[in-house]
């Protein structure tokens, strides 16, 4: 994630600053509204790479791009978004019919299936 020229990496005043907009929303909001303190940047990080997958319904190598995530982690920790929204897709898509997608978890590596059809 680089950093500026005191060799302190960039995440460091970012999650400061976080914490501190927190500490400042948190003195106008009412008590059951407040922001945990327990947010971090990663915890921010997370929500974005899934809103924009989900919510947002950006593809997949636009959000590695933007994020500067690689596939093989977005792969890892959001297949589930990303497979739900796909859900969605087939199952508004015409041609398909009422076809049910059905996913499988596969825990071996599968060379007929990955060489037929690889995510993304």
């Amino acid at each position: 994630m680089g950093g500026d020229n005191t060799g302190r990496p960039r995440y460091r005043d970012w999650g400061r600053g976080i914490k501190a907009a927190i500490r400042r929303a948190n003195q106008t909001l009412k008590e059951d509204e407040r922001i945990s303190g327990d947010i971090v940047a990663y915890s921010v990080r997370h929500a974005v790479i899934t809103d924009l997958l989900s919510e947002d319904g950006i593809d997949q190598v636009a959000v590695e791009k933007i994020t500067e995530t690689s596939g093989e982690m977005i792969r890892r920790h959001y297949y589930k978004v990303v497979e739900e929204r796909l859900k969605k897709k087939l199952a508004n898509r015409r041609s398909l019919g009422n076809t049910e997608f059905e996913t499988q978890t596969h825990t071996k590596p599968n060379a007929e299936r990955d060489s037929i059809a690889k995510w993304p």
